[in-house]
């Protein structure tokens, strides 16, 4: 498979929506609108962290005059404008559309003085400047953990009887607490399902995403991680386009955290079962349009600045939903804040009536410490919807970070973030692993299929249907936000 758009699988049948998801969907007042402006900061961290280039905002999005006279005002103050923008093109002749970031109305400086530093923190807090913040630009990683113990494996994978036998039993009284608490029919049917892989993951069965008559049929889904195995077997056939904003790599994946969660949010959803019981059905949306944008590299690292570029490219291609299983990878308890970059590409997103999904963060060591979503980490803003991982037996998985800083910094809703089967690049093909990772394409997909079902849930309207739909959970929403995300 070649990078671009290839045809899409399953013909051109459309398949039936239910007539419940033909209404109108209120939008809470707390999603029309938008702050006029964030306390200015630029965020400190250690230098080890850190680019040496800056993020400016240029305004508010959708305000292109705005960002035209800021680029102005910081062209005479000498900055350099990273006209490279991580692999997105610029136009040397048209600055006041192509700023790097036009959507965003962002800009990415380098080579930054102390001196200039400190004059744009001047015009930031100048009332008459129309820059809005400067911020410097952090690195990012994937979250992911290591392989879980072997008692969290699924005993069909080749564990020991006695390995087994105490991982049954494991789920079994977790599962019989949950139903304590919330109602023995409510959660009954988790018993039968989610001990049975046999054809499709537990995290599709307890979302409800295996039994869905939806499919993400014409929804455009971004997945902004380390690429994908562009010649994976389960793959051919899709419609695919694909982008790498990593200077000097394309976006084949060789470090298999972007095709497992692209496996999840949009992978195959046939049931059958593969050879060692593995279950042969692990993606949410098995036809939806799938853009791969490779933002870390093949050692799961990145910048801030590639990531706003895939953000940008995704808006820019019209995008309904974007995962983003990344951030800051350090726990945050006491601090409050959060990157006015990643909030602005949120609000830009949501303008465009595009969702951007993202992992809470792996941190915590529940139940000794629970951390905070860390500051720069793209869930803390207020705009990006966050994601907390849940465990089989539907608990808080202990390295799940928590919303601590509400209103931004939420955990605003969990999905299934252990031990979930997905592809993998070749020659293994499919693995298993833990995260927030990978529950955010789980939320992601499942977006995707609310997101076919009715034209209007786009955005904000996508957002709230999410959580009007989650499964309510007996544990606090610092944890897992409205519940456990479900699909149509």
């Amino acid at each position: 498979m070649n990078q671009g758009q290839q045809p899409t699988n399953g013909g051109d049948q459309q398949e039936a929506v239910p007539e419940e998801y033909e209404t109108e969907v209120p939008v809470p007042e707390e999603y029309e609108t938008v702050p006029e402006r964030y306390e200015p900061e630029i965020l400190l961290y250690d230098p080890t962290e850190q680019t040496g280039r800056i993020i400016v905002g240029l305004g508010r999005p959708g305000l292109p005059e705005v960002a035209a006279q800021s680029l102005t005002v910081l062209e005479n103050e000498g900055l350099t404008l990273d006209t490279n923008f991580s692999g997105v093109d610029i136009d040397q002749a048209d600055l006041t559309r192509n700023t790097g970031y036009p959507d965003l109305s962002l800009a990415l400086y380098v080579d930054v003085e102390p001196a200039q530093i400190s004059r744009v923190r001047e015009l930031v807090d100048d009332p008459s400047s129309p820059i809005t913040f400067a911020t410097l630009e952090a690195k990012a990683t994937a979250f992911t953990e290591d392989s879980p113990p072997s008692w969290q494996l699924n005993p069909r994978m080749g564990e020991s009887e006695a390995e087994a036998s105490e991982w049954r039993a494991g789920f079994k009284a977790g599962l019989e607490t949950a139903m304590e608490q919330v109602g023995a029919t409510e959660l009954a049917w988790l018993a039968e399902m989610a001990l049975n892989e046999s054809a499709f993951t537990w995290g599709l069965q307890v979302t409800k995403a295996a039994t869905s008559a939806l499919s993400g049929r014409s929804i455009k889904v971004a997945i902004l991680d380390t690429g994908l195995d562009m010649g994976h077997p389960d793959f051919q056939g899709r419609s695919i386009t694909a982008r790498s904003f990593v200077p000097g790599l394309d976006v084949q994946d060789k470090h298999g955290h972007g095709t497992h969660c692209a496996g999840t949010a949009c992978g195959l959803r046939v049931p059958h079962t593969r050879a060692g019981g593995a279950p042969g059905s692990y993606g949410c949306a098995p036809n939806a349009e799938i853009f791969v944008g490779k933002v870390l590299d093949n050692n799961g690292s990145g910048n801030q600045g590639s990531i706003l570029a895939g953000i940008q490219w995704a808006i820019a291609n019209g995008c309904d939903v974007i995962s983003m299983s990344l951030g800051f990878n350090a726990c945050s308890i006491t601090n409050p804040s959060f990157d006015e970059a990643y909030e602005q590409a949120g609000q830009a997103a949501l303008l465009e009536n595009c969702l951007i999904v993202a992992a809470a963060g792996n941190a915590s060591a529940r139940p000794r410490r629970i951390c905070a979503i860390h500051p720069k980490s793209p869930a803390a803003a207020p705009s990006i919807l966050g994601v907390g991982a849940l465990d089989e037996s539907l608990q808080p998985a202990p390295f799940s970070d928590g919303g601590l800083h509400l209103p931004h910094g939420a955990v605003d809703i969990a999905g299934p973030g252990v031990n979930v089967y997905s592809s993998f690049p070749r020659p293994q093909l499919y693995k298993r692993m833990s995260g927030t990772s990978m529950a955010t394409p789980h939320v992601a997909g499942i977006a995707a299929l609310w997101a076919e079902a009715n034209g209007r849930f786009r955005g904000k309207a996508l957002w709230q249907q999410l959580l009007q739909s989650a499964r309510s959970m007996p544990l606090s929403s610092r944890d897992v936000g409205k519940g456990l995300v479900q699909a149509p």
